[in-house]
């Protein structure tokens, strides 16, 4: 009987551990170091909440927005603002900043 109560002690402790360890990757940011790759063109440019130009866009970016690329697919990239915002653009359209590896 002690034997049993030992098992499911520590099987409620190993849940608790990984109920614990979930909550904290839930909260952790999507990039813990944020560094501009691509500022938005002149003029500014349209975002789609998806790569489907069949949508209408959700916003218009200002000129000079610095945002991270996270993901290319063709001519639609997945862009990444500093507060958080996330959204699809013309990938053709955003030239590349200098950087620390440019140096």
């Amino acid at each position: 009987m002690i034997y049993l109560c030992a098992l499911a002690g520590a099987a409620c402790g190993a849940l608790l551990a990984i109920l614990v360890v979930q909550s904290l990757v839930d909260r952790a940011p999507a990039i813990l170091f944020w560094y501009p790759t691509h500022p938005v063109p002149g003029g500014g440019m349209l975002a789609w909440v998806s790569p489907d130009p069949s949508q209408p866009p959700v916003a218009t970016l200002p000129e000079g927005l610095p945002l991270v690329v996270e993901t290319r697919g063709h001519d639609w990239w997945l862009v990444r603002a500093e507060n958080g915002w996330r959204g699809w653009v013309d990938g053709q359209a955003l030239q590349r900043c200098p950087g620390l590896l440019d140096r």
